[in-house]
């Protein structure tokens, strides 16, 4: 039985670098959001697995390589030999924050098919988690719902992160179908600010967001995260904000998101829901502390940290508060 298995994009992240005027420098990253989370679950000694497709092509096996090396089993995942590896050029401003360029037409990781997915892995794990990437183009949209409606039927816990890249659907419209095709199966939710107000619209705030979310779905939790901003738990039972970490040295904010909902699912696997205040706290400092350590290095997966590197971090700002009660929802 895996504790968790991830599903969608993996793709190399070809990361910006300072160089010279004239010639722009990027360093290849291995990433793909479900990846990361595989990733971080893995390196704490949890059973992942993986499922996607890359190319049979030099970065293909340089990405299912370091999966591998990272603990994460690769029973899911397979060369495709008509459709290369996806990338991703990723432009970082001066403050970290990072814009994309994808090269995705016809990409691998959007041939995985129903057929290939391990059903009987599926329905015995206890955590599955995906995002809407692998819903922008067939094959990898119908095997990403079948996949989501095994889950559903075998009472795995689903955990979603659309993780919106509005640049590869061909419209907004959409995008928003396809955020509530995978939300009404999910058991938790992670969002950012900015996708609350894509679903709901422009200055919509995330305690309304999750007020409207808790209404129109059956998660349990809801996650949303605001950059510098911290982020925000919701449950029909609590609320809570926790500030981010701001004191350390931020290059890169890729898979800063994924990292946060991975240290979620981490803490959910050990202790379940959080039930009380203390619960959340615990469970908001370690996910808010794995998003900071992540930004201090270029690319998302190979910056997942481990859980005892976040509790250090905890320690050495005992000056953060955690915000224990919001408005009622």
């Amino acid at each position: 039985m895996f504790d968790i298995i991830t599903l969608g994009e993996v793709l190399i992240d070809f990361t910006s670098l300072p160089g010279a005027a004239q010639n722009l420098q990027f360093e290849a990253n291995p990433g793909g959001a479900p990846c990361n989370v595989a990733v971080y679950l893995a390196k704490q000694g949890r059973k992942a697995a993986f499922l996607g497709k890359v190319g049979k092509d030099a970065f293909g096996s340089f990405l299912s390589q370091t999966l591998a090396e990272y603990g994460v089993s690769l029973c899911g995942i397979a060369p495709d030999e008509r459709h290369p590896t996806t990338l991703a050029f990723v432009h970082l401003d001066s403050s970290g924050e990072r814009s994309f360029s994808f090269y995705r037409t016809h990409c691998a990781d959007t041939r995985l098919t129903a057929e290939d997915l391990p059903e009987d892995l599926l329905r015995t794990c206890r955590i599955f988690h995906c995002g809407t990437l692998s819903l922008t183009a067939q094959p990898s949209r119908s095997a990403t719902l079948k996949a989501l409606d095994l889950c559903k039927k075998a009472h795995v816990t689903i955990s979603v992160d659309p993780n919106l890249r509005l640049s590869l659907w061909p419209n907004a419209a959409a995008a928003r179908k396809a955020m509530w095709e995978v939300l009404k199966y999910a058991d938790i939710i992670k969002m950012s600010d900015y996708e609350v107000e894509f679903l709901f619209g422009k200055g919509t705030s995330p305690q309304e967001g999750a007020r409207r979310l808790l209404r129109q779905v059956s998660a349990a939790a809801i996650f949303i995260t605001c950059g510098l901003n911290g982020a925000f738990l919701f449950t029909r039972q609590l609320s809570c904000w926790h500030p981010c970490y701001q004191d350390v040295p931020t290059i890169d904010t890729t898979g800063a998101g994924d990292a946060f909902i991975a240290a979620c699912l981490d803490v959910i696997l050990s202790q379940g829901l959080p039930a009380c205040g203390t619960d959340a706290l615990f469970l908001m400092q370690r996910a808010s502390a794995v998003a900071a350590l992540v930004t201090t290095q270029k690319g998302g997966l190979r910056s997942m940290p481990f859980a005892h590197q976040a509790d250090a971090l905890i320690q050495k700002n005992p000056h953060v508060k955690f915000r224990p009660t919001l408005d009622a929802l």
